[in-house]
């Protein structure tokens, strides 16, 4: 399998940041999830489980930013695969919008995280180090940066929902090897 994307099929980085990023931003949603789950009756513990959890929130959310902006960085850099000739004009300009939105989303979501914990003055702590704050720490702003990181998050939810069912809509209804572009191990078939 080639490093670099070709015209017929995505590379094994972009398919290897893909995955990874997607797993790291499930994996941190669900942390987030789980701590807003935590039973209110047991306050003392919920408290440290939730400080447990946000800690690997955290990590999770920034390493997710940083191989975003690889991917991003990967991408312009190099070809993209040709979309099949099965899909018109304007369900191509609303995949490439849909793909431009979903980028801002997934850089939007780990910035307002992680500058919510530069103004709580919480560093991401990854254990053997840590990333050092750049902002002084500000309570004010942490409130409005919660409510953007929290609704955009949903929207970006809403949207790699509607970016999979197109995948399986591609892969099912159209056979047009859309999906299986980016699985890793599989190539397309030639008529793609």
């Amino acid at each position: 399998m080639a490093l670099r994307n070709t015209e017929a099929s995505w590379g094994a980085v972009t398919k290897w940041l893909h995955w990874t990023i997607a797993a790291l931003m499930i994996a941190a949603m669900v942390c987030s999830i789980w701590a807003d789950q935590l039973d209110p009756d047991i306050e003392s513990h919920r408290a440290l489980w939730q400080i447990l959890i946000m800690r690997l929130h955290k990590p999770l959310g920034f390493t997710a930013l940083v191989l975003i902006a690889l991917r991003l960085a990967w991408t312009l850099s190099g070809n993209r695969p040709r979309l099949p000739d099965s899909m018109s004009a304007n369900e191509v300009r609303l995949s490439r919008f849909v793909h431009v939105v979903l980028y801002a989303l997934m850089l939007v979501v780990p910035v307002t995280g992680w500058f919510m914990s530069q103004y709580a003055d919480s560093t991401v702590n990854f254990g053997l180090f840590e990333i050092p704050n750049i902002v002084e720490p500000d309570k004010e702003k942490i409130k409005p940066l919660h409510t953007v990181h929290v609704n955009v998050g949903l929207f970006l939810l809403a949207l790699v929902l509607l970016h999979v069912a197109a995948a399986v809509f591609h892969e099912f209804w159209r056979k047009d090897d859309v999906l299986k572009s980016m699985l890793p191990g599989r190539k397309p078939s030639a008529g793609r």
